[in-house]
This record gives structure tokens, C-alpha cells and sequence, in this order.
């Protein structure tokens, strides 16, 4: 059973035949496993798509403070993401 801990769903509506179309998902899911590369893995995943997420956000809004804001959390959250690859990975000495 999979419960979403973190969720982000887009629908557009079409407006000229009322079609919705799903642009993006990013799910972190409840796992019952109780391997830490496993859990590691699927925080890194999400980590990773919400970070592309407002990268492609950034083309999308006109406000220079905005921009600023998504290119800061997602470079924040590739740290975390590399830290987290670097978990899986036991590439740096703090994780072997």
C-alpha cells in the first residue's frame, strides 16, 4: 500500500473542448521497507522532481523575485539531492 507523503499534481483545462490534461506528478511515497537505500532513493527522486518542477517554473512567471526564489530552492534541493545520491552511492567518507 502506498500512502503520498508529497503530492504535486498540474491539470489544465483545454479550454476550447474542456479536456484536462496532467502535466506533472512528484510523489514521495510511505514505504514499509526498512532498507535506508530504498527510502534514501525515493527522497532523492522527489527531491529531484521538485526541483525541475521550479525550474520550469521559472520560465512561467514574470516576477524577478519569484525567478530568484525557484532557482534558490531548486539549487537547494540538488544539494540535497546529491547529498542523497552520495548516501546511496557511500562516495564520501561520512556514509561508509
Amino acid at each position: 500500500m502506498s500512502i503520498y507523503f508529497l503530492a504535486l499534481l498540474h491539470t489544465i483545462k483545454n479550454r476550447k473542448n474542456d479536456q484536462e490534461v496532467v502535466m506533472e506528478k512528484i510523489v514521495i511515497k510511505e514505504m514499509e521497507t526498512a532498507d535506508p537505500a530504498e527510502h534514501a532513493r525515493n527522497i532523492r527522486n522527489g527531491l529531484q522532481g521538485m526541483a525541475d518542477h521550479l525550474r520550469k517554473d521559472i520560465e512561467k512567471v514574470n516576477d524577478p523575485q519569484a525567478k530568484a526564489l525557484f532557482e534558490t530552492s531548486a539549487e537547494v534541493l540538488l544539494g540535497l539531492t546529491k547529498a542523497f545520491a552520495h548516501y546511496e552511492e557511500k562516495s564520501e567518507a561520512a556514509w561508509r
